[in-house]
């Protein structure tokens, strides 16, 4: 079984207040912190990129279970904010650690990208390989149009990651589902094939973070909850008997609905989000080091990890702690 033998993460030093965007935007501290519950987020430096973060989060996590970069069998990234369109960011971020025996790919699955990564990770530990490197990592402020006060102040920059060993306890269920119907409710339209660079898409902001507000509220606090409930049915548990739920750090006010529907204690959950800003993929493994380091999940603990986000995908792992 996939062990989780480790966390990790990076978050980059530069702070942005919400202040800062008073000066810029039509937009108060105020209203963010009461509409979306964050006060401040991180953006990386001009000369990093997002494997840098993930490099970060990646050594820390090997550092705290003691294992050697080219000890590492297999690296999984979740990122919808790739150093570049290919070669894969994974393979960037290999190179970088010096995991020369490794095994290494990319997963993109906007917020929802970490459960798919650690669902593939699990299926492999244990079979394939001995161990997994799974690492979510954004760099969102590179994707975002400053003058839309409706996305920019939402989001974030960083790394978190977990390593998965060969163990007697671990990920005990994933479930995974994704409504392509809805794609464009959250996107970054530019530079594929359906709008490839130039002039154009570039005076158009294509290749900006766009989405559809009210489209991801109804999303995540009407449909998500139906299918977390699903996926406990599924693994033929009750939502109560589960110790700890990490959920995707959307916004405050996204979490607190859905734990209010779920009838879930607020002790039963920790948050970033205040102070990091949502950082898309990367939230879940960020707000699960934070909570590890706190000692808020203890060996034994049954713990959920939520994503939910563009694609519209969603994901939900289950771990024996």
């Amino acid at each position: 079984m996939a062990t989780v033998t480790s966390t990790g993460s990076y978050l980059p030093e530069n702070v942005i207040t919400n202040k800062e965007f008073e000066q810029t935007l039509d937009t108060s501290d105020e209203w963010i912190r009461t509409k979306l519950g964050i006060k401040k987020r991180r953006f990386l430096r001009a000369d990093q990129t997002t494997s840098d973060l993930a490099a970060y989060a990646a050594r820390d996590a090997l550092r705290k279970a003691g294992v050697k970069p080219e000890d590492v069998e297999l690296i999984i990234l979740a990122t919808t904010t790739p150093d570049m369109i290919a070669p894969s960011t994974a393979c960037i971020l290999q190179g970088k650690l010096g995991a020369v025996n490794a095994a290494a790919f990319d997963v993109m699955n906007f917020c929802s990208g970490f459960n798919y990564a650690l669902a593939v990770a699990s299926k492999f530990v244990g079979n394939e390989c001995s161990n997994a490197l799974v690492v979510a990592a954004e760099a969102y402020s590179r994707f975002l149009d400053f003058s839309d006060r409706r996305t920019c102040v939402i989001f974030g920059d960083g790394a978190g990651a977990v390593l998965l060993e060969d163990g007697n306890r671990g990920v005990f269920f994933n479930y995974l589902r994704s409504d392509g119907t809805g794609f464009n409710i959250i996107q970054i339209p530019g530079g594929g094939a359906m709008y490839p660079a130039s002039v154009e898409t570039v005076n158009a902001k294509l290749h900006t973070f766009k989405m559809d507000g009210r489209g991801v509220w109804d999303f995540a606090t009407k449909f998500v909850p139906k299918e977390i409930k699903k996926a406990f049915g599924r693994a033929k548990m009750e939502i109560e008997d589960c110790d700890f739920f990490i959920f995707h750090q959307a916004n405050l006010r996204i979490i607190r609905e859905i734990m209010k529907t779920l009838g879930i204690p607020e002790d039963k959950t920790h948050t970033t989000i205040e102070e990091y800003g949502n950082t898309a993929s990367a939230s879940i493994p960020i707000t699960l080091d934070d909570a590890v380091k706190r000692g808020k999940v203890r060996r034994g603990d049954i713990v959920a990890l939520i994503g939910f986000g563009g694609g519209l995908a969603w994901g939900i792992n289950l771990i024996e702690w």
